[in-house]
């Protein structure tokens, strides 16, 4: 290709105001549940990564099965299936600390702060919760008015 056609084609391509895909900030209330799935239904060892613990923890075998599930279209047999194990793995979640999945917001939020202390400091200090300030016993994400009514796709 030649420098006339390579501006060609990129005065096209601006002329058709092609954009890039941001990445949108992570939901904190959902990065906190991940890595609490990761822990304490996934087992996360020290030596284990966060997708891999999180899709043990989920019913997968491998990362890479949760991966491909995560990268489904909404509509699809096998992400409603990531949505019905991530609702299992919230209830028993929840069922750690005796808390029914319709709990109101401050009994979801002792539930979380319990289980997030609960954790080793690696994981309490992993940049996937530390990001948002999830570090001291004063910081608590925040709470959504039904929580267990989250699923993979808003």
């Amino acid at each position: 290709m030649n420098i006339t056609s390579l501006r060609q084609r990129l005065e096209r391509l601006e002329a058709e105001k092609i954009s890039t895909l941001t990445p949108s900030r992570p939901d904190p209330l959902l990065t906190m549940l991940q890595v609490l799935i990761a822990h304490h239904l996934g087992n996360a060892g020290p030596t284990d990564s966060i997708a891999e613990s999180m899709a043990r923890g989920l019913g997968y075998d491998k990362g890479h099965t949760l991966m491909i599930a995560l990268r489904a279209g909404r509509e699809t047999p096998v992400a409603e299936d990531l949505s019905s194990r991530w609702r299992d793995a919230t209830r028993r979640l929840l069922a750690i600390k005796d808390a029914a999945p319709g709990c109101d917001g401050p009994i979801f939020a002792a539930v979380v702060e319990a289980l997030f202390y609960e954790m080793p400091e690696r994981l309490q200090r992993h940049p996937m919760v530390a990001e948002f300030g999830f570090t001291s016993r004063a910081a608590c994400p925040p709470v959504g008015q039904n929580w267990f009514r989250l699923s993979v796709y808003p």
